[in-house]
Order: structure tokens, then sequence, then C-alpha cells
């Protein structure tokens, strides 16, 4: 099956979501080893956690683009999207690259743990690979199916560093240049001093302003930000 039939839900596999395009900051551990699991070697199961923002889906879905371009076999699965159907689990082969996000919800879900429970061995037991996001630390999900639990912890279990400030602002240009227009260093001040400062609120926030600006033909400056706030 072709690779990118394997996607369940679309991850997005824009340049914007690739390793490269990840502010790194004290992560470089949790990326090589994505890396190596992506590659086919150990740890072929992995599972990361933080708060919201914390940059996890980045992650799953770099690793999505990754295997994509190593031409393997590979399925996002939000579980908060997608726990109505999880007949589309059967479509997924056994040597697969296989990213599961926001795990705690399904964490009190027999069915949806069973699933994932048959998946996770079919998939180590085809040469596949898993990776796990969630919101906590895996112990603190409580999930009902300690089988699926014992598995998960049996590799490697990360905790996405959060950006400092510097790295969240050179995260955010980054991005913007990627997007094709420059943020100004008045620009990020302004941003750093009048707007939320959390990762998730930022990237929104260049969502927006790449919209604008594309509909409206204006230059990213001061002004022109002050209008979207």
């Amino acid at each position: 099956m072709p690779a990118d039939r394997q996607t369940l839900i679309p991850a997005s596999l824009e340049a914007e979501s690739s390793f490269e395009s990840y502010r790194i900051g004290k992560n470089g551990e949790l990326l090589a080893a994505l890396r190596h699991l992506v590659g086919g070697f150990e740890p072929r199961v992995i599972y990361l956690w933080s708060a919201a923002g914390g940059g996890k889906t980045h992650l799953l879905n770099a690793c999505c683009q990754l295997a994509r371009n190593l031409q393997r076999p590979h399925a996002y699965l939000p579980l908060t999207a997608a726990q109505s159907n999880n007949a589309q689990l059967s479509k997924i082969s056994g040597d697969a690259v296989l990213c599961i996000d926001d795990l705690q919800a399904a964490a009190t879900h027999d069915a949806w743990l069973d699933a994932l429970f048959a998946l996770y061995e079919k998939l180590l037991g085809g040469g596949g690979a898993v990776v796990v996001a969630a919101n906590s630390p895996l112990a603190a999900l409580q999930l009902k199916l300690k089988d699926l639990e014992s598995r998960l912890s049996s590799g490697g279990i990360y905790q996405v560093a959060p950006l400092n400030e510097t790295d969240k602002f050179a995260a955010l240009n980054l991005r913007a240049r990627q997007k094709g227009f420059e943020l100004s260093e008045q620009v990020l001040q302004f941003i750093s001093t009048y707007y939320r400062r959390d990762t998730a609120s930022l990237f929104s926030l260049l969502e927006r302003i790449d919209n604008a600006s594309l509909i409206q033909k204006r230059r990213v400056t001061v002004p022109f930000i002050k209008t979207l706030l």
C-alpha cells in the first residue's frame, strides 16, 4: 500500500512540520531517538508528553514526513478526533510508523485501549514502530489496560522540554521565513510585549499574520500587527 494512503487523518506534511523546522532547545536526545525510530532502529516505541502547546503534534507530523521521505508506511492518529471509528486501525500495515496523538483521550475507553493494544502487537511483530504523545506522564494517565501501559513504557519515555523565551521567538521567526516573510526585531519586540507568550498562541498568531498579509497584500509591520490584536 502506498505510504500516503496509510494516513488515517491527514498529518501536516509541509516543511513547517519537519524536524528541520523544529527549534530543538533541550530536546536533542528526543529528536535523535525519533529519527532512529523512523529510520528502523531502536527504540521502536517512544512515549512523549508535555502540556498543551509543547510541540508534540509537530514532532508526530515530523515523524510522518520523515517516514514518507523514506517511503515507509505511516499513520497519524489523533485520538481526540478519531475515537468514533476504530475500524480504520485494521487498515494499518504491520511495518508502518504509527503516530498516536492525545492518548489521554482514550485512557478510560476499553474498546479503544484493546484496539490500540492489538495494533501495538501487530506493529512490533511486523517491523513497525509506535510514537505516542499525551499531555501528562504515562503513569499519570492511569490507563485501564495495564498491559498497554507496560508495552508503551518499554521504550523511550521523554518529556518535551519547553522552549525558553529566546527559542520561542527564534522558532516563530523560522516558521515565518518558511512561509515567505520576515518578522523584524521591532515586530518581534511588539509581539513579545503585548501578546501571550505561550507557543500555541504565538504560532496561532503567526497563521493569522500570514493569512491577513496575503489577503490584504501588506508588509508585516508593527502597525499591521496592531490591527490583528
